[in-house]
């Protein structure tokens, strides 16, 4: 859950340390294709849930597990905001990682949910790369064509970076 209630990203399970963007504009289809490369420090240890069914083994769970659960490890490091977007792949340190894009929201996007491949403990870093593509309708961005320009030559792309259509 939350503490922004115009994002689904929480700030108490990792922090980003660091950023590294690489896109290619493509004027034609009014797209950004790329990457996102996010250093990450994990702020807890690992997670784990509850899950109905059987353990590993015959018996109930372990010490302090109700008969019929068995805990298991749910690595998911991260819920990013998405809006608008397509996304081809993640991984983490290299490794690919799974994800799911939660159910759509009228003004927050859609989250994305991101699962490691391995376990993090308080203090380490993890480099998380989403590979994604934009669409012709992404709200944060505005496609000029030349003729809509002062030189008339060449078409201008921007944006206005307002948070809320930034995701």
């Amino acid at each position: 859950m939350s503490a922004d209630p115009c994002s689904f990203s929480s700030g108490t399970r990792s922090t980003t340390r660091h950023l590294n963007l690489v896109l290619h504009v493509d004027f034609s289809r009014r797209v950004l294709r790329g990457s996102v490369q996010l250093t990450l420090e994990a702020l807890e240890d690992r997670f784990s849930a509850l899950v109905s069914g059987p353990g590993p083994g015959p018996g109930p769970g372990p010490v302090g597990t109700p008969s019929g659960l068995r805990r298991v490890s749910v690595v998911t490091l991260q819920t990013l905001d998405t809006k608008a977007l397509q996304i081809f792949s993640v991984t983490a340190n290299g490794q690919a990682a799974q994800f799911t894009m939660g159910p759509k929201h009228s003004f927050k996007g859609t989250p994305l949910d991101i699962t490691l491949p391995f376990d993090l403990s308080r203090g380490q870093h993890v480099v998380v790369e989403v590979a994604y593509e934009t669409s012709p309708e992404a709200s944060a961005l505005q496609w000029l064509s030349p003729e809509q320009t002062a030189g008339g030559e060449r078409p201008y792309l921007f944006s206005q970076c307002q948070v809320i259509n930034n995701q």
